[in-house]
């Protein structure tokens, strides 16, 4: 399949539009354009039938995709776990206050938020490793459908974020709540699909 795996070579080949949101845009926006603007979900559900340059086209633009998030990414660190640590120890104690609890809560889900969104990145690197040493069309397909669930952690990441910022202090609204909830769900559904590699 050849070592084409190259961002800055890769960034070349783009259009002036393509490389305008990928270098102005979320990864999560980046990720919408080429599969609206490449038909990658359409070129995905044929995969059987998928020739050699349109595999390694869709897994270019899933490559770039993965850069651009990684790019992204906050640090997690030895202090940060050590900080969850004292934050969830506060919001059990009986002595602790709701608006106090509540806001240690956001702050424990913002931190697990961090961490599980390196976590999925560095899934979807290794995701791009298998396929590109099995060239097996199943194999990218799977990871079609952990880059799907990353674009839905990211996205609703992104609203938690936004809510994080304007809900109350002291305050966990329903719409916060729903955000964890669905960034749980695609973190816990992208770590099922890597284990159609082992199969």
């Amino acid at each position: 399949m050849g070592d084409f795996m190259n961002i800055e070579e890769l960034i070349s080949k783009m259009t002036i539009e393509e490389k305008e949101v990928f270098q102005s845009g979320t990864a999560s926006e980046y990720y919408e354009y080429v599969i609206e603007e490449f038909a990658l979900k359409e070129k995905i559900q044929n995969i059987k039938n998928i020739d050699e340059d349109s595999f390694n086209f869709i897994l270019e633009k899933l490559y770039l995709v993965v850069g651009k998030a990684v790019l992204e990414d906050g640090d997690y660190t030895f202090g940060d776990e050590v900080l969850k640590k004292l934050v969830t120890k506060l919001m059990r104690s009986r002595f602790t206050s709701e608006p106090v609890s509540n806001e240690c809560y956001k702050f424990i889900n913002y931190l697990e938020a961090l961490k599980k969104g390196i976590e999925i990145n560095e899934d979807l690197l290794d995701g791009h490793d298998v396929v590109l040493e099995s060239g097996d069309v199943n194999d990218l397909k799977t990871l079609y459908g952990q880059h799907e669930e990353a674009n839905l952690f990211r996205t609703n990441y992104e609203y938690f974020i936004d809510l994080y910022e304007s809900v109350p202090s002291g305050v966990i609204d329903v719409n916060l709540r729903s955000a964890i909830y669905a960034m749980n769900n695609a973190y816990e559904r992208e770590k099922e699909l890597v284990k159609k590699y082992e199969k």
